[in-house]
């Protein structure tokens, strides 16, 4: 399977903080994320107590959409559009 439908799957299924955790931990290696701001959604995984410390302790910030305004995250909507047309179908 190629990366970008594993990425796909996993951003997809019902991922959990520990999924969450596990996945910056591997973006920090491979590319770094100190001083980078994170934009979530509100999502209970990214609201969990354990991604907020692990973040902290990297030294990277979060950055939450309000509640009810999906066009806060338009960019990544138009990306997960895009990717399902042009990739997943």
């Amino acid at each position: 399977m190629k990366p970008f439908l594993l990425l796909f799957s996993f951003l997809e299924s019902c991922a959990t903080a520990t999924d969450v955790i596990h996945l910056f931990r591997r973006i920090n290696a491979t590319h770094g994320i100190r001083d980078v701001i994170i934009r979530n959604d509100n999502g209970s995984q990214f609201l969990a107590n354990e991604v907020k410390a692990y973040l902290k302790s990297v030294e990277a910030r979060q950055e939450f959409t309000h509640i009810a305004t999906p066009e806060e995250n338009s960019y990544i909507e138009a990306f997960h559009s895009i990717l399902n047309r042009e990739v997943v179908q």
